[in-house]
C-alpha cells in the first residue's frame, strides 16, 4: 500500500547511481590496456560490466524497489537456506568453477558463471532482519538460529577458502544482531571466540600468513607477497593532491596488480588525485548515513534492519578494500562495491540496494 502512494529515496537513490556511473569510468580507465592487449579493443570489460552487471543490476533494483519490501520476511528462511545450498553447490560438479585458489563460482555451461557468497550476504540479511522483526522473540531467541546459520555459512566460506567475504558476513551478523536488541555480553563472548577461531584461520594457510606479514611490514618481499601492496601505495603516491589524469603512460604499463579488481580505488588516487579519493570515500560514507536515515524512518522493524544490514555490507566491505590500499587494513581480495569489476557482486549490490529503495517507499 505505501509503495504505491511514496516515492523512493531519490537523495539516496541520486547518490548510488552517482557511485555507479563513476564507477564504469573508472573501470573504462582501468580495464583499457588489459582489454587492448587481450581483444584488441580497451571497451571489452567495461562492456560486459555495463552489460552483465549494471543493466540487469538496475532492472533488478527497479523491480525489488517496486516490490513490498515485506514480502521478503514471509521468505526470508527459505531465501537463507536457497544461499547455503548455492554455497554448497560450488563444490559440486559440474556447477564448480574454479578461478584462482577459491572455489567460489558456479558455472553453467559455458557462458554463465555466479559468485554465491553475493546472494549469501543478502540473505543473510533478511534472515537476520525477520528472525529480529518477529513480535515476542527474547534476545537468546534471536542469537542462537542466527548464530547456527552465520555458523553454517562461515564454515562453507572456510572451506572455500574466502578470508575477505567471511570478515563482511561476520561483520553483518554482528552489526545486525547488535541492532536487534541483544545484549553486548553475547556480542562480546561471539567476538572472544571468533576472534580466535579467524586468527587460527589466518595462520592455516601460508599465504594468508603472509598477508598479515606484509601488513605490519610492507616493505618485506616487495617483488613477492608484498608487490601488490607497494604498487598500491606507489600508485597513491605518484597521484599527489590533483591526480595524474585518467590517461597516463603508468596505468597503460599495467603495473598495479588487480587493477579492475580490489586495487581499483588506488588507480582512483593515482590518477584523480588525493582530493578527489576523499570525495569518493565521502561519498560512500553519505550513502550509508543516508541508508540510516531510511533505517530511522522506517515504519516497521523489518524495514529498519533489513536497511541497516544492507548499506552496513556496503560501508563495511567499502572500508576493508580502501583501507587495505591504503595500508590500515590486510589484504582480503574483496571488491569496491559498484566499482570493481564483476556482474555478480553488482548485479547483487544493486538488487539490495532496490529493497532499501522499497523501504523508502513506506517511510512517516
Amino acid at each position: 500500500m505505501g509503495n504505491k502512494r511514496q516515492p523512493v529515496d531519490r537523495v539516496f537513490l541520486g547518490l548510488v547511481l552517482i557511485e555507479l556511473f563513476f564507477g564504469l569510468v573508472m573501470l573504462t580507465s582501468a580495464s583499457g590496456p588489459l582489454s587492448y592487449n587481450h581483444y584488441h579493443s580497451s571497451w571489452i570489460y567495461v562492456r560486459h560490466q555495463f552489460l552483465a552487471g549494471a543493466v540487469p543490476g538496475l532492472i533488478g533494483m527497479w523491480l525489488l524497489s517496486r516490490v513490498d519490501h515485506r514480502r521478503w520476511e514471509k521468505a526470508a528462511p527459505y531465501v537463507m537456506l536457497a544461499g547455503l545450498f548455492l554455497m554448497i553447490l560450488v563444490f559440486i560438479p559440474p556447477f564448480a568453477a574454479n578461478f584462482g585458489t577459491a572455489r567460489s563460482w558456479i558455472m553453467v555451461g559455458s557462458f554463465f558463471t555466479f559468485q554465491p557468497v553475493e546472494f549469501l550476504k543478502l540473505a543473510m540479511i533478511v534472515y537476520l532482519a525477520a528472525l529480529a522483526a518477529a513480535p515476542g522473540r527474547t534476545p537468546k531467541q534471536i542469537f542462537l538460529p542466527a548464530g547456527l546459520m552465520f555458523i553454517a555459512a562461515a564454515v562453507l566460506l572456510a572451506i572455500q577458502p574466502d578470508f575477505g567475504s567471511l570478515l563482511i558476513l561476520a561483520a553483518i551478523f554482528l552489526i545486525m544482531v547488535f541492532s536487534s536488541g541483544v545484549p553486548v555480553s553475547y556480542l562480546f563472548a561471539t567476538l572472544l571466540s571468533g576472534g580466535g577461531l579467524f586468527f587460527a584461520f589466518a595462520k592455516s594457510a601460508s599465504y594468508r600468513a603472509a598477508r598479515l606479514t606484509v601488513f605490519l611490514h610492507p616493505e618485506l618481499d616487495p617483488q613477492g607477497i608484498g608487490y601488490q601492496i607497494n604498487q598500491s601505495f606507489l600508485t597513491i603516491g605518484a597521484g599527489g593532491l590533483w591526480g595524474i589524469g585518467l590517461v597516463n603512460p603508468q596505468q597503460m604499463d599495467s603495473y598495479l596488480p588487480q587493477v579492475m579488481n580490489d586495487s581499483i580505488f588506488s588507480l582512483i588516487a593515482g590518477d584523480l588525485g588525493f582530493f578527489f579519493a576523499v570525495g569518493f570515500i565521502v561519498l560512500i560514507a553519505a550513502i550509508f548515513f543516508r541508508g540510516l536515515k531510511i533505517a530511522r524512518e522506517s515504519r516497521d522493524p523489518f524495514g529498519r534492519l533489513v536497511t541497516i544490514g544492507v548499506v552496513s555490507w556496503l560501508a563495511v566491505q567499502s572500508f576493508l578494500n580502501i583501507g587495505a590500499m591504503i595500508g590500515l587494513m590486510p589484504l582480503t581480495g574483496v571488491p569496491l562495491p559498484l566499482v570493481s569489476y564483476g556482474g555478480t557482486a553488482m548485479v547483487m549490490n544493486l538488487c539490495s540496494i532496490g529493497v532499501v529503495l522499497s523501504v523508502s517507499r513506506g517511510r512517516g
